[in-house]
């Protein structure tokens, strides 16, 4: 019979050592923090995997350099620590985290749609900003505003939303602990 520990260290192979074993020694501080990650973690990391076909068509399109799959590593773990750091900067109940991890996953999920969008957006404009006309350079700033209303559309939409499955003290800890966490993911980079 397997222990917890090693459950929970089996859940986390996609995940590098040292973020596996930061979030490891949270969980295993809080029984709740343990329930609530693993659920949320299972399902970011199933969904973060690509298929098979899809990896080898990314890592061609970086001349083969492999390093996507070091990009996409490193992405898995900063979304791990970022799912601990908000568990625990909102003692969420286990009631609380169960309606509200799947509403911050459709969060997460739309926001970074509007992010790839922007990021083929700017590298669209890299690439061809010399050859541009003034009325194409034009639809591009155009383009790039109706992104900004539209990252302010999910922000309002999902405000609403978690508000529903979280007190507002809760809500507002939530933003406040995904600023703290860009600042010190800034500071990280930084160091």
């Amino acid at each position: 019979m397997k222990t917890k520990s090693a459950t929970i260290k089996k859940s986390f192979e996609n995940i590098s050592i040292q973020g596996r074993n930061r979030i490891f020694n949270l969980l295993q501080n809080n029984k709740i923090f343990y329930f609530t990650f693993i659920l949320w973690s299972i399902a970011i990391i199933s969904s973060a995997q690509p298929s098979s076909s899809s990896n080898s068509t990314r890592q061609g399109q970086k001349n083969g350099s492999g390093k996507n799959a070091a990009d996409c590593q490193k992405r898995d773990q900063i979304r791990a620590e970022k799912i601990a750091f908000i568990t625990q900067e909102l003692s969420l109940t286990e009631t609380e985290a169960q309606k509200f991890w799947p509403v911050y996953n459709e969060y997460n999920e739309k926001n970074r749609g509007v992010q790839k969008e922007r990021h083929l957006l700017m590298r669209n404009f890299k690439e061809k900003s010399a050859s541009m006309s003034t009325h194409e350079l034009d639809q591009l700033g155009d383009s790039y505003i109706a992104l900004d209303k539209k990252e302010i559309a999910i922000r309002e939409e999902f405000y609403i939303r978690f508000k529903t499955v979280l007190p507002i003290q809760k809500l507002m800890k939530l933003y406040q602990a995904e600023h703290d966490f860009k600042i010190n993911l800034i500071r990280k980079m930084n160091d």
